[in-house]
């Protein structure tokens, strides 16, 4: 990128596509803000900019290789899944900006270290909270097909085609019995679980995983 360029940006403003930072210095932060670009359409911080005044405040040399540290840490250990990030310094009227370029993920939803997620919201960025934008979130990433949906009156229950509801109901009524008449009830669970790895595809067992992790049990 050119200083022309990168000024050009500048003059823009901040948008859902560009951030600018005066300084990094906190990788879970940073990781946050990589987050929300990689569950949107990517984007580009600026680091070495002032974001209330758009003046290119610049880093010095060990700003650059502890910010470009800061940044791989960042994007390796604490975006999950990990994603790949590319950074350029810019020279601009003898001021040295960092360009960092996050893309749209292909994995979404991407989430910090404590399980959030965050989407742009114009110039900012927002948490994911509602069952129906995870949905999207899946559905956009092909994470999701459009058969397999999210219920919006169960809390992240998935359906499949019939006979994965069958399995899914089967084990929701061993639950449902399970205080009651325990004994009884290992064996039958047992085997339903049997019958989950046999009957769902990869894919398919990865979207059950799923909605029993987040209600709280694990198949």
């Amino acid at each position: 990128m050119s200083a022309e360029e990168l000024l050009s940006l500048v003059r823009g403003g901040e948008t859902s596509l560009i951030q600018f930072k005066e300084n990094v210095t906190n990788a879970v932060s940073i990781a946050q803000e990589m987050v929300a670009f990689s569950n949107s359409k990517g984007g580009q911080i600026l680091i070495g900019i002032n974001d209330k005044t758009g003046e290119a405040t610049g880093l010095s040399f060990q700003d650059i290789q502890h910010i470009n540290n800061l940044l791989t840490t960042a994007a390796n250990e604490h975006v999950k899944s990990p994603i790949i990030i590319e950074t350029e310094t810019v020279a601009v009227k003898d001021k040295q900006v960092i360009v960092v370029r996050v893309p749209e993920g292909v994995d979404k939803p991407y989430k910090d270290n404590s399980g959030l997620i965050f989407v742009k919201n114009g110039a900012d960025k927002r948490k994911v909270t509602s069952n129906e934008e995870l949905s999207r979130l899946l559905q956009g990433s092909g994470n999701l097909y459009a058969e397999e949906q999210i219920l919006h009156h169960c809390t992240y229950e998935l359906t499949f085609r019939t006979r994965k509801v069958m399995i899914i109901e089967k084990i929701s009524s061993i639950q449902g019995a399970w205080h009651s008449k325990p004994a009884q009830c290992m064996a039958l669970k047992k085997h339903s679980h049997e019958q989950v790895n046999q009957s769902l595809t990869p894919k398919e067992g990865w979207l059950a995983r799923l909605a029993a992790q987040l209600q709280g049990h694990r198949l």
